[in-house]
């Protein structure tokens, strides 16, 4: 009947990806640096490590991971 069906799937963003744009970059650096030392609901997302608190760590798991989707 002349119908065409497009069918995406969205990946679900790597954890890294703290901006959410699909890759993980500068950008993700920027905003992990603007949270360093900080803890609690509001840091969270930018908590790569999972021990409560953004610190250097979660930083160098992010510079790991530049580039990789």
């Amino acid at each position: 009947t002349g119908i065409d069906y497009t069918i995406s799937e969205k990946r679900p963003a790597p954890p890294a990806d703290v901006n959410g744009d699909g890759k993980i970059s500068i950008a993700d650096v920027s905003i992990v640096v603007f949270y360093m030392g900080k803890s609690g609901s509001t840091a969270v997302k930018y908590d790569l490590s999972g021990d409560g608190k953004v610190t250097l760590t979660d930083l160098s798991i992010l510079v790991s991971m530049i580039g990789k989707k």
